[in-house]
C-alpha cells in the first residue's frame, strides 16, 4: 500500500528507525569515557529481542570490560584493534545444539546491538569471530567456551567524539525483480 503508514509512524525522511541503520558506521576508536550498566543492558536486551530461527534463540553473550581479555583477543583477531581504546565489547556465542542456524540468529542479534548503541550515542564495531579455524579455537578456549557454545561476533562498544558521514551505499545495479 504505497503512501501508506502506521498512525503514528514517521515519513521516510523523517523516521528514526531508518537513520539509525543508514547512518551507524563502524567506529574503531574511542574515548576513556565508559559505557554505563544501563546502556549495557539495554543493547544486550536489543541482543534478545532479535529474530530467532524457530524460535530457538541458541545466543549467550559474553561481556568483557578487562584490558587484560581485550589485548588477548587483539592478539588471536588483528581486526579486533578497535578494542585498543574501547571500554566493553560483547562476544555474541551461539548454542550448536540448541539451534541448526545460530549462525544467522547471531548475525541478527548482533545487528540489533550495533543499532541500540548507535541508539543510545554510543559507537561500536562488529568483528567477525566465527571462523572455524584456529582462532575460534583460541577465543573459546580463552572464554571458557563449553563445547557446544561457538563464537560468532564480537560487538565493540565506547564512545566516540567523531561523527562519520553517511555514505551512498544504495546499489541499484544489485536489484533485481521476479529473477536474475
Amino acid at each position: 500500500m504505497t503512501g501508506t503508514r502506521r498512525k503514528g509512524s514517521a515519513p521516510v525522511e523523517e523516521n528514526p528507525i531508518l537513520s539509525a541503520i543508514y547512518d551507524r558506521r563502524t567506529i574503531r576508536q574511542f574515548t576513556d569515557r565508559p559505557v554505563t550498566e544501563e546502556q549495557l543492558t539495554a543493547i544486550l536486551k536489543a541482543g534478545f529481542y532479535a529474530p530467532s530461527a524457530h524460535a530457538d534463540h541458541p545466543c549467550h553473550f559474553i561481556i568483557l570490560r578487562n584490558r587484560e581479555h581485550f589485548d588477548e583477543i587483539m592478539a588471536i583477531f588483528r581486526a579486533a584493534i578497535s578494542m585498543r581504546t574501547a571500554s566493553t565489547a560483547i562476544v555474541v556465542c551461539g548454542d550448536t545444539v540448541r539451534g541448526t542456524r545460530w549462525r544467522d540468529d547471531g548475525a541478527a542479534a548482533s545487528m540489533n546491538m550495533l543499532l541500540a548503541a548507535y541508539s543510545l550515542g554510543l559507537g561500536s564495531c562488529w568483528c567477525s569471530a566465527s571462523h572455524d579455524d584456529e582462532r575460534s579455537r583460541k577465543l573459546s578456549a580463552l572464554l571458557g567456551l563449553p563445547a557446544h557454545i561457538e563464537p560468532y561476533s564480537m560487538i565493540v562498544v565506547g564512545y566516540t567524539d567523531r561523527k562519520k558521514p553517511r555514505p551512498d551505499q544504495f546499489d541499484r545495479t544489485k536489484l533485481h525483480e521476479g529473477r536474475w
